[in-house]
């Protein structure tokens, strides 16, 4: 049943097209063929003298038009809009094969003419430019009383198609949107029929040749879209402008740790959402050096033992978005004393003693800083001592531990020791040069 309604609707839309096809045919003129075997649509010039006789150039029927009262009293003419029209296409003939005379006018201009014999149909185009409105076309026998009539078939009026409009759509509310703004364009042009079309973005991309092309545009800006298409009867172009922006960006960023000893090397990488083109961290830590940083993803340095807020800000032309996180640093402490595993004898096995017994982590400024002091103490000791060897030794002593702190970056044991001692010598310096 179903293929049955499908087979109907088929003949159906068939049978509509022949039909549009005919009338479209025999619009312009009305009947130019004669196929319906006599003059309906054409105005005649004389109750007798003109026919519908078999034997056209194509089909069944021709006119003939006698030239009985001579001059051009016979004839058949129609109203015809000639808006566009670029050819008068027609045949003619003298099918008995003797001398005659026809004309064709359009209202009382001749626009084509003929004397002579035609021994066969001829195929005539006369080019009939410039007319706008109706106008009278007219087909006569033309010449003295009792001459050979004229005969014509298959009149068409060709018509120039008019040139292209151009024009398009797109999906965008007010032709505005964000980045990376995709835009769905749609050809709405008239007389566009085997049209070509040409695309410009002004975004520096190539040129589209589709009808309906899909674009995106990937940075902010005012952009100038021109569509234009080209037709055989002339070209037509259409400028619309749309607009790119940017979201407010959203700031984020991620830390490889968030919690460390000091000195604590952190890792910092920002998340770029919604095109972003300035960055800025705070890391928080307000000490000596740079405490801010300008790339998305940064490194910074802990000297210090503390918690650290850290500000995160992206800017663009839309506005500014700021995140934070706290960054944990602890100081460098004793290495914590395993638990004893029992074993098999049922004694629990000794845990292994621990080494360092004693940092704590400094910046590289404080350590300077320390040695400085130090140097000058020593310096001052010895002056006043005059115990001038004992006092270089020491010296030499606060520089190599100076040194081996720099080198490390850290107060250790050793360290600490020979700061006690280098304070216990002096000390015992100058009790003894008193009692000198």
């Amino acid at each position: 049943m179903k293929k049955l309604n499908v087979l109907i609707s088929l003949v159906i839309a068939l049978s509509l097209l022949i039909l549009c096809t005919q009338i479209a045919i025999a619009t312009y003129p009305i009947n130019g063929d004669f196929e319906t075997g006599n003059l309906n649509g054409w105005n005649k010039g004389s109750a007798e003298g003109n026919y519908v006789e078999a034997g056209g150039h194509t089909g069944n029927y021709r006119v003939w038009i006698s030239n009985s009262a001579g001059g051009s009293y016979y004839y058949i003419s129609q109203s015809i809009d000639l808006t566009n029209a670029q050819y008068l296409d027609f045949w003619s003939a003298n099918i008995v094969g003797y001398q005659y005379s026809g004309r064709v006018l359009i209202d009382s201009t001749i626009v084509w003419s003929w004397d002579g014999m035609q021994m066969s149909w001829t195929h005539n185009n006369v080019t009939i430019t410039g007319y706008t409105g109706n106008h009278t076309v007219k087909f006569t026998s033309y010449g003295s009383p009792f001459a050979h009539p004229a005969n014509y078939d298959d009149i068409v009026i060709k018509y120039m198609s008019p040139p292209p409009i151009a024009n398009f759509t797109n999906n965008l509310t007010n032709n505005a949107g964000y980045r990376p703004l995709c835009v769905q364009f749609n050809d709405t042009s008239t007389n566009n029929a085997s049209g070509s079309y040409q695309w410009s973005w002004s975004d520096g991309t190539a040129n589209s040749t589709l009808a309906n092309p899909i674009h995106t545009f990937q940075n902010v800006g005012n952009y100038s879209v021109i569509m234009t298409i080209t037709t055989t009867s002339g070209s037509s172009s259409k400028l619309s402008y749309i607009n790119v922006s940017s979201l407010i960006p959203v700031a984020n960023f991620t830390c490889a740790n968030y919690t460390g000893y000091a000195p604590f090397i952190e890792v910092f990488n920002g998340s770029s959402y919604n095109f972003p083109t300035i960055f800025n961290y705070d890391f928080g830590d307000y000490v000596f050096g740079s405490n801010n940083g300008t790339l998305i993803n940064m490194t910074h340095v802990y000297a210090y033992a503390g918690n650290y807020t850290v500000t995160f800000t992206e800017a663009n032309d839309n506005g500014t978005s700021t995140t934070q996180n706290i960054i944990h640093v602890l100081n460098a402490s004793i290495t914590p004393t395993p638990t004893p595993t029992p074993t098999p004898s049922g004694k629990p096995t000794p845990a292994p003693k621990s080494k360092g017994a004693f940092l704590m982590y400094f910046s590289y400024i404080d350590a300077i800083i320390s040695v400085g002091v130090l140097f000058l103490f020593l310096i001052l000791l010895s002056i006043l001592t005059r115990k001038f060897l004992i006092n270089v030794v020491c010296i030499a002593l606060c520089i190599g531990m100076g040194l081996d702190m720099l080198s490390r970056g850290v107060w250790a044991d050793g360290d600490v020791l020979l700061i006690i001692t280098m304070i216990c010598l002096n000390l015992y310096i100058m009790t003894t040069q008193k009692g000198d």
